[in-house]
């Protein structure tokens, strides 16, 4: 496949042009934009926007972040391989990053070639939420309902081939149950049917859930992680009841693979140096994510690992987008 050739040569250690010096130490010389592929009000967009409001305390110029929605996420980060490669426009990216790889038959871009690899930023599970009035209160509850009353519940996502979509196909799958697949373009409006009715069910961002949840909007019933989250230990994860089952989500940094290495590192230490402080830390960790600030080499090292580990999901639940 062609987005899981070996990871580039753009991670290997090289000389700096003094040219590229130059440049770094003009960093930023303009606005820096960080392009988000979902629209405003979801997950992913509110951490973006958090992490943009603390580089701007420290980057002259200001930092934008622009909605760029649309195939998946692909239309956003399409935009973001075709920049120019100064630094000045990066890409934040979540797990869909590495499910695309595979859901998409083709895409517009490698997605290990043609990019470089800043900071994983942080991690989360997801959750699994439904409308109150539908009558269960767990995992098993769902099961079990779904099972009496096959091709009748329906669970809304982000879109055929996201990763709520391929989070959802995987409870499918290991539960043994029909639920029925209703795509929305976006976040917002996915969730706000599930509150209405509409729909039963979704899989979203703590980020999302948890102020819904708390106002009993909707009920939550686990969190697709591994381990419970902090944030809402008394949420089980979805493994509890499916055992084997897990979802993870993360979100970072990566920009035009011809970027220079010295703007790279530049942009990592002011990422790292943001995620550190205590005020954007105690932000994010209330949204359920936990901070990272990975090193470039480790975030290209998860970037590979998530594609491969996807790549399998896809084939074997059969998603796939042409």
């Amino acid at each position: 496949m062609k987005s899981v050739r070996r990871l580039p040569a753009i991670l290997a250690v090289v000389c700096i042009a003094p040219g590229h010096a130059a440049l770094a130490q003009g960093f930023p010389s303009q606005p820096v934009r960080i392009v988000v592929s979902t629209g405003a009000g979801g997950g992913l967009d509110l951490a973006a926007r958090q992490l943009a409001q603390k580089l701007a305390e420290s980057w002259t110029g200001g930092v934008l972040v622009e909605n760029r929605t649309g195939a998946g996420g692909t239309i956003g980060v399409t935009a973001v391989a075709r920049a120019a490669p100064d630094g000045h426009t990066l890409a934040f990216i979540s797990t869909s990053f590495a499910t695309n790889a595979s859901v998409y038959g083709k895409l517009p871009y490698d997605s290990l070639r043609d990019f470089a690899p800043v900071s994983q930023t942080a991690w989360s599970p997801l959750m699994l939420v439904v409308n109150p009035s539908l009558p269960v209160r767990s995992v098993k509850d769902l099961v079990a309902l779904a099972k009496q009353r096959p091709g009748q519940i329906n669970y809304a996502t982000t879109g055929t081939g996201g990763v709520l979509h391929l989070a959802g196909e995987l409870l499918k799958s290991m539960a043994g149950i029909d639920l029925v697949h209703v795509p929305y373009k976006g976040t917002v409006p996915a969730v706000t049917d599930v509150i209405g009715g509409q729909v039963e069910v979704t899989i979203t961002g703590l980020p999302v859930a948890i102020p819904q949840v708390a106002a009993r909007k909707l009920r939550a019933l686990a969190v697709t992680g591994t381990r419970r989250s902090a944030i809402a230990p008394e949420i089980p994860t979805i493994g509890e009841s499916v055992p084997g089952y897990e979802f993870n989500n993360w979100h970072g940094i990566i920009v035009p693979a011809a970027t220079p290495k010295d703007v790279v590192a530049r942009l990592h230490a002011g990422i790292v140096r943001a995620l550190q402080t205590m005020d954007l830390r105690q932000k994010v960790l209330e949204q359920g994510d936990e901070p990272v600030g990975s090193t470039s080499v480790q975030f290209a090292d998860l970037i590979h690992s998530e594609i491969g580990k996807y790549a399998k999901l896809v084939n074997a639940i059969g998603v796939r987008v042409q």
